[in-house]
C-alpha cells in the first residue's frame, strides 16, 4: 500500500508472543503505519522460547506446529523452519518405556499395550464422547475401568509382577489422565473436557511438522516483515487508562509521562490479566469480563533441557523416546517423565507439571542437578552417575515469570458456558467508546481463541482477527471522514 493510503491510527500492542505479532503483522499488512508493539521481557515469542547452545537448538515453549493450513506453518516454509512434513514418521520408531518405582522395566509389549488400551485409543474416545462435557473427574471413572479391563486380560503376562507394581501402573494411569487432560492445573477436577478436547482434535487428526532452528526463526522471520523500529522491549504497562474521550492513555513502569494511542490490543497471558485485575485498569474492566478472568484457571508446565558431555543412552534406546516413571500413591516424581530432544543428540527433556514446580522456583542450579542425577539413576541404574550429571541445564519458570504467571488455561466448570469456544467469544469481546460501538481496547491470546485450543497458530490467529477488526473499523472511519475517537463521540 502506498504512503498516500496508509492509515495514521495509533495503535499499540501490548505483548509480543505470537498473538502480539499477529496483530502487528495484520495490521502492517493492512496499511497501518503507526503501530508499536511493547513487550515486557527482553524477548519476542512468549510461551516459544528458542535456545540457541552448543550448536544445537532447544525449546523451552511450544515445540511443533498442530496444523498445515495455518498461516504459521506458511511462514515456517518461507524461512525453512519445517523439518518434515508428517510428524507422525517420527513415531514410527517411537520408544515408550515405564520403569517402575523399584527400576524394574515393564515388558515392552505390556508397555505399549497399557498406553493403547488404557490411553492413547480407548481413553481417547471416552474424551471425545460428548456425554462427558462435565469435568474431567468425570471421564477418570470410565478410563480406570479400562485398566481394569486390562489387567484382567493381560492376567498372566502380568503375573510375574508383584501387586505393588501393578498399583503403580494404575497411579501412573491416574496421573497421566490428571497432567495431561488437564495440562497441569492442580484444580483439575474442575476443567471442562471440552477444552481439551479441542485440544486432542488438533494433535490427533492433524499433522504436526517440526521445527528446524526453532520457533525463534520465525519470529525473526515474522519481525521482518514489520515496519521499522515498531517493537519496543523491556516495555511493562502498569496502567491503562480508557476514560478518556480522545484514545487509551498507557503508563510503564520507569517512565512518569503516560502515552496517548487511538486504540490498543491487549495480548498478555490469561495469568497476568488475572493478577492485575485490580490494580492495571481504568476505570475497572467490566464485571463480565472480569468474571470470566476469574472463571478460567490456570495450570503450570515446565521444561527443564538437560544437556550432557556425551549421550549415554546410545545404545539403549532409538532416537525418538519416552520414559515415564511410575510412582507409588502419594509419593509422586519431580520430574513426569523424560523425553528425547531431536534438535540436540546429548540433550535430554524433563517436565515438571502441576504443584512440582513450585519447588522447581525455588531450586539453585547445583539442587536441579542433583534432582536430575536422582531421577536419571531410576531409569539408568547401571550407568554411572557422574555421566548423569548434566553439564548445563535449561528451564522455563512461566508460573513464576511475572510477564506469564502460568502456563496454561483452561475453562472451569463454574462459568456455565456449553464449549470453550463460548468462553473464548466472549473474552474477546472489545471495550468500547462511548459511542458503543467503536472498538477502544481489544483482545487477543490463546484464550480467546475459538478454534484451535492451546497451540502457537491459535494464538496467531486471534491476532489477525483483532487487527481485521481495527482495520475494518479504520475502513469505515475514512469512508465518513473521522479519524480519532473523539469525532466519533
Amino acid at each position: 500500500m502506498s504512503n498516500g493510503n496508509k492509515m495514521e491510527h495509533s495503535v499499540a500492542i501490548i505483548g509480543g508472543g505470537f498473538s502480539g505479532l499477529g496483530a502487528a503483522y495484520g495490521l502492517n499488512q493492512g496499511g497501518c503505519s503507526k503501530i508499536t508493539l511493547f513487550e515486557a521481557s527482553n524477548r519476542l515469542g512468549g510461551r516459544t522460547w528458542t535456545v540457541k547452545t552448543n550448536g544445537h537448538t532447544i525449546e523451552l515453549g511450544a515445540q511443533y506446529f498442530h496444523v498445515h493450513k495455518s498461516e504459521i506453518y506458511e511462514f515456517a516454509k518461507k524461512c525453512g523452519a519445517v523439518i518434515q512434513d508428517d510428524a507422525r514418521k517420527r513415531y514410527e520408531n517411537f520408544e515408550s518405556i515405564i520403569v517402575l518405582p523399584d527400576g524394574t522395566r515393564l515388558d515392552q509389549e505390556l508397555a505399549d499395550s497399557f498406553w493403547d488400551d488404557c490411553y492413547y485409543d480407548n481413553a481417547h474416545k471416552i474424551i471425545m464422547d460428548k456425554d462427558y462435557d462435565q469435568s474431567i473427574t468425570t471421564s477418570k471413572v470410565a478410563v480406570l475401568k479400562l485398566f481394569e479391563e486390562w489387567r484382567q486380560r493381560n492376567a498372566e503376562k502380568l503375573a510375574s509382577y508383584s501387586s505393588s507394581h501393578i498399583e503403580t501402573l494404575e497411579s501412573l494411569l491416574r496421573r497421566s489422565v490428571q497432567l495431561q487432560e488437564s495440562l497441569g492445573t492442580e484444580d483439575w477436577s474442575n476443567v471442562v473436557l471440552s477444552s481439551y478436547r479441542e485440544w486432542l482434535v488438533d494433535s490427533e487428526n492433524l499433522n504436526e511438522p517440526t521445527a528446524h532452528g526453532g520457533y525463534g526463526k520465525i519470529v525473526e522471520y515474522v519481525v521482518s516483515q514489520l515496519s521499522a523500529n515498531c517493537v519496543k522491549l523491556n516495555h511493562r504497562v502498569s496502567e491503562i487508562d480508557w476514560s478518556s474521550d480522545d484514545g487509551v492513555y498507557l503508563s510503564f513502569e520507569g517512565q512518569e509521562k503516560p502515552q496517548r494511542f487511538d486504540r490498543v490490543v491487549i495480548t498478555c497471558s490469561v495469568g497476568v490479566l488475572k493478577n492485575t485485575l485490580n490494580q492495571m485498569w481504568k476505570p475497572p474492566l467490566p464485571l463480565e469480563k472480569r468474571q470470566l478472568l476469574r472463571e478460567i484457571t490456570v495450570g503450570q508446565l515446565d521444561r527443564v533441557v538437560a544437556e550432557f558431555p556425551q549421550r549415554f543412552w546410545a545404545k539403549e534406546c532409538s532416537n525418538s523416546f519416552e520414559y515415564s516413571v511410575a510412582e507409588k500413591e502419594n509419593e509422586p516424581n519431580f520430574f513426569s517423565n523424560i523425553v528425547s530432544v531431536e534438535s540436540h543428540p546429548n540433550a535430554l527433556l524433563l517436565w515438571v507439571v502441576g504443584h512440582q514446580t513450585l519447588e522447581l522456583y525455588q531450586m539453585g542450579q547445583e539442587a536441579l542437578s542433583d534432582a536430575i542425577v536422582k531421577f536419571l539413576s531410576l531409569v539408568f541404574p547401571d550407568v554411572d552417575p557422574n555421566k548423569l550429571r548434566p553439564s548445563k541445564i535449561h528451564r522455563s519458570n512461566w508460573g513464576q515469570d511475572r510477564n506469564f504467571l502460568c502456563g496454561y488455561s483452561h475453562q472451569q466448570l463454574v462459568s456455565g458456558a456449553k464449549h470453550v469456544r463460548e468462553t473464548a467469544e466472549r473474552l474477546a469481546k472489545p471495550l468500547l467508546a462511548k459511542d458503543k460501538k467503536t472498538p477502544l481496547v481489544l483482545f487477543a491470546g490463546e484464550a480467546t481463541a475459538n478454534e484451535h485450543y492451546a497451540t502457537v497458530h491459535s494464538a496467531w490467529n486471534s491476532g489477525r482477527r483483532e487487527a481485521s477488526r481495527l482495520l475494518a473499523d479504520f475502513s469505515s472511519r475514512r469512508r465518513d471522514g473521522q479519524h480519532f475517537i473523539r469525532s466519533a463521540i
